[in-house]
């Protein structure tokens, strides 16, 4: 049955003084904002004057870069400098496209050309600026200083033009004779439309932006008739805003100037977000305050004790809740989820104690296996050897192979299944001893491991498999070869490489190798195939150490093989002897 809850009188006070203090504090937002607005405005201006000014700049900088790069090409100086006026003929489209290359660099030029002895070589032109071309050759003329030129700028067809001058002077001691002083880059160019910082506070199209010289003569502005006029800010200055930023080179000053009107702007959209805010704030409260009158707290705040005191029971416990409303069918949910979670733990945790018993078997399973595929062709091949010795009568080498035999023999017979790296290399050394008794061509074995590591414990029957490998698939029968033992500097770990100058390894089949290696986590592919013995050590060491333990191999084909074996020189604690 339905209880309902009614509000008391604290809560309808605490709404009403959180209603209270909520509009202090945006009457007191407001009051901050309008007095931040004016630095904020001048602050967002003069950030827009000094990036016209940087526009500006970064403007004639590429201009002057563009002309000096002309200036020194090589198809110009040779032009000027190098060819017959026949071979200039022939040049004449040559020297055009590059004109024409030059000029697309800069989308703000509208004449670039080249003056030679005081007359237009070549250009290349959007506007038909020749008489201004001719006026500002004769004026620099007379100016004998080696410098790039920004000259006054000039209005052609009510549009705005500056001029930038490169002297031309020869850049290989062979021109040097042929140096003239009449020889020029001429560009001239715009100043497009300044892109100002995207603001929403300032309408960019109240900015306005004036170009003078160092005379304050105007040299660009949005009234051309301006032009060459001294500069004067409006008699009502003192209602405008306006930021003057002086250029080096050249000489010029940007004028940024905008009506003080545009702060009322910024002024309106703090007046419109105060006052929403105001109305939005009221609504939410009173929403609130009928929220509350309906809303059941009592029965909230329960349902959180009893959720709260899951974890700290077992899991057969269950929330308790007497109500019969929407919150009744949460409880039921979570009721039933604690139910089944019930059965999910017990069914895990027999699970898990029946994964855990599998585990350890299939480990044990796997090393034992392992431990086991040392092929039994070994001692057959080997007694039918010694016979065939017998026969020659050879009493030295015989003795030297059962010496060798019993030795191996007697290290696999024994129970243990760890040795130390001295023992186990011996037993590997005393194997490769009687196999390479069978070769016409023997095998020359080198063994360069540090004593240090001669006492390091280790599984047995780690590296008779490598070298067995090594002589099965190193050298052919007829040739002969070196294969070394050596060890490798590490803290941790114990490292040997077994290394041989043999016929190496293809490409195609050392991947397939080293991608058996990376990716072998079974025994599939461990009893078939012509690497068993990699594969059988690398997966020994990586089950009874760890994931970083085993094999590497590397090789080039026709200079030989290196096989890296790596272990632990510490034997895990769980697996002591």
């Amino acid at each position: 049955m339905s209880k309902k809850l009614k509000i008391k009188s604290l809560i309808i006070v605490s709404v009403a003084l959180i209603l209270g203090t909520i509009i202090f504090l945006q009457i007191s937002l407001y009051s901050i904002l309008q007095k931040e607005s004016q630095r904020t405005i001048s602050s967002i201006f003069d950030s827009i004057a000094q990036d016209s000014a940087q526009q500006i700049s970064s403007l004639n900088n590429e201009i002057a870069e563009l002309s000096t790069m002309l200036s020194v090409n090589k198809i110009v100086q040779e032009n000027l400098y190098a060819y017959t006026p026949s071979e200039i003929i022939q040049n004449f489209v040559s020297i055009d496209n590059l004109l024409f290359d030059y000029m697309n660099n800069n989308k703000n030029i509208a004449f670039l050309g080249i003056i030679k002895n005081g007359q237009l070589f070549r250009s290349c032109e959007k506007a038909p600026l020749y008489n201004n071309v001719r006026e500002i050759t004769q004026q620099v003329q007379s100016d004998k200083k080696i410098q790039t030129i920004f000259l006054s700028s000039f209005i052609y067809n009510e549009q705005t033009y500056f001029s930038c001058v490169t002297p031309i002077f020869p850049v290989e001691t062979k021109y040097f004779s042929k140096e003239s002083n009449k020889n020029f880059v001429i560009c001239i160019y715009e100043i497009g439309s300044i892109s100002y910082l995207t603001s929403s506070i300032i309408d960019n199209e109240r900015i306005q932006l004036v170009i003078t010289d160092s005379n304050n003569k105007i040299l660009l502005s949005d009234n051309v008739l301006q032009h060459n006029q001294e500069f004067i800010l409006d008699k009502h200055a003192n209602k405008l805003m306006a930021k003057t930023v002086s250029l080096e080179k050249p000489a010029w000053n940007v004028n940024v100037y905008m009506p003080s009107s545009t702060r009322s702007i910024f002024s309106n959209m703090t007046v419109l977000f105060t006052f929403f805010m105001i109305i939005y704030t009221l609504a939410m409260l009173i929403l609130l305050v009928k929220l509350l009158d309906n809303v059941i707290i009592k029965r909230i705040r329960l349902l959180d004790e009893q959720v709260n005191q899951i974890p700290e029971h077992a899991v057969d416990y269950r929330v308790e809740y007497s109500y019969v409303d929407e919150l009744s069918n949460v409880v039921t949910t979570i009721n039933q989820v604690l139910g089944h979670l019930q059965d999910f733990n017990e069914d895990k945790l027999n699970t898990l104690n029946n994964l855990y018993h599998a585990q350890l078997m299939q480990k044990e399973t796997r090393i034992f296996y392992l431990y086991n595929q040392v092929s039994p062709h070994f001692l057959y091949n080997s007694l039918t050897h010694i016979q065939g010795l017998a026969i020659e009568a050879n009493a030295p080498k015989i003795l030297t192979m059962i010496s060798s035999l019993s030795t191996v023999f007697r290290y696999l017979s024994n129970n243990q299944t760890h040795s130390n790296i001295k023992q186990d290399i011996d037993c590997a050394i005393e194997y490769f001893n009687i196999i390479n008794t069978q070769r016409v061509n023997k095998i020359t074995l080198i063994n360069d491991v540090d004593p240090e590591l001669y006492s390091v414990k280790c599984l047995k029957m780690v590296y008779q498999p490598i070298l067995e490998n090594t002589l099965k698939h190193a050298f052919s029968i007829d040739n002969s070869g070196t294969v070394t033992i050596s060890s490798v500097p590490h803290k941790t770990k114990a490292i040997i490489e077994i290394s041989d100058n043999g016929r190496g390894i293809p490409d195609e089949k050392l991947e397939m190798i080293q991608n058996q290696l990376i990716y072998e986590d079974g025994l599939d592919n461990v009893q078939n195939g012509e690497h068993i013995g990699l594969l059988n050590v690398h997966l020994r060491l990586k089950l009874y150490y760890n994931k970083s333990c085993g094999i590497t191999v590397t090789s080039k084909e026709n200079i030989g093989t290196t096989i890296r074996i790596i272990f632990e020189k510490e034997i895990p604690d769980s697996k002591q002897i």
